[in-house]
């Protein structure tokens, strides 16, 4: 076996021990959106549209903090796909 070859593994949904950098944010999503419905004093919505503005103002509120974080990231992944594009361009129509 290569020193760079990779072996991959599954998650498990629901087993927190096996890969908490997945699970532990989707917890802390949950524990601000039950939060903000306390502070709200209800869980009821007059409409779909009217729940979905409610969580997107949630996240909005927390994805805030990390916004320069967020833009490096987008900005990195962005390029990294548009390298794969190109190679995988340059694979099918240069052979």
């Amino acid at each position: 076996m290569s020193t760079l070859s990779h072996e991959t593994n599954a998650h498990n949904p629901g087993a927190k021990h096996e890969n908490g950098s997945i699970e532990s944010p989707h917890g802390h999503i949950k524990r601000r959106i039950k939060q903000a419905l306390l502070l709200k004093g209800s869980c009821d919505f007059i409409s779909v549209e009217s729940y979905q503005d409610f969580i997107n103002l949630v996240v909005n509120q927390h994805n805030r903090r990390n916004a320069k974080a967020l833009i490096v990231e987008t900005r990195q992944t962005s390029i990294f796909t548009a390298a794969q594009d190109n190679r995988l361009y340059r694979s099918l129509c240069c052979c």
